[in-house]
């Protein structure tokens, strides 16, 4: 199937919901405050964002290795006990879903359209196993972990630091020009009345750097499969996840209105 052309509204209007409007049915690119970008689960891009730390003190020599990085320290510090706690939302005891580890996998955002579903159901045999165990005794092998929070195994931190820093040294040897529709951000806009966010759904670790390096906008593509340009908080009961009754009305607006508080599950640790 071809897809339509990405219209490129960098230079003509710096209003997201504006630059949506114009661009109709078709996906587009546009400049975005690195402010106002947000990662699920990970919060803003700024100088307590684990990812952003260890970028700068790799630059500034003090963090060579994954060891005693401030990603290992983050993932040996954060490590949420229920998918609840993850999101930051009161759940109840009785609660089949946020009640669960969130070690096997990370909650997909309450507006997720995904057919998530099925891979939930898939993994909650052994995610209820998970949440038997009290949590020193929560194991994790040297290649697993999840971006997001701890614990992660040896490997997993390693590769992730190293994916960090391969960003972090592209961006500085040859700059950050994306021209391809692979190498733009990738987000949703996130819509509270006349405030707007942008949730960045793929490259994390770019990102980091692109905020690490002091980079202030970045383009971001918009319109691309699986989620709508516009995520609007009026419309919380429609949400996917809403509709289904995994998050209640009142649980997701949570989840969405920690993109506009700067309330985040992490803290500063240097």
């Amino acid at each position: 199937m071809k897809h339509d052309r990405i219209q490129d509204f960098r230079t003509q209007t710096s209003d997201l919901v504006e630059a949506a409007y114009l661009a109709g049915s078709s996906p587009f690119v546009t400049n975005v405050d690195i402010k106002h970008m947000h990662c699920y689960l990970l919060g803003a891009f700024d100088q307590v964002n684990p990812l952003v730390q260890t970028v700068q003190d790799y630059i500034n020599g003090r963090a060579s290795e994954y060891k005693y990085s401030p990603l290992e320290m983050y993932y040996n510090y954060y490590q949420p006990e229920t998918i609840g706690e993850a999101l930051g939302v009161v759940v109840e005891e009785e609660d089949d879903v946020l009640t669960r580890s969130p070690f096997n996998a990370p909650p997909p955002p309450p507006w997720d359209g995904r057919p998530v579903l099925k891979q939930w159901e898939k993994s909650k045999k052994q995610e209820s196993q998970q949440l038997k165990k009290p949590s020193q005794e929560k194991t994790t092998s040297k290649g697993s972990g999840q971006l997001y929070y701890g614990p992660v195994g040896e490997e997993f931190g390693a590769r992730t630091y190293k994916r960090l820093i391969r960003a972090a040294d592209s961006i500085q040897e040859k700059g950050y020009e994306p021209a391809t529709e692979n190498s733009f951000l990738k987000g949703c806009i996130l819509s509270a009345g006349s405030e707007q966010r942008v949730w960045i759904i793929h490259s994390k670790h770019r990102l980091a750097a692109l905020a690490a390096l002091e980079y202030k906008t970045i383009p971001v593509l918009f319109g691309r499969k699986n989620f709508p340009v516009i995520i609007r908080r009026e419309e919380v009961a429609s949400w996917p996840l809403v509709r289904r009754r995994l998050y209640t009305k009142e649980q997701a607006l949570k989840v969405f209105d920690r993109f506009f508080t700067e309330e985040l599950s992490i803290t500063s640790i240097h």
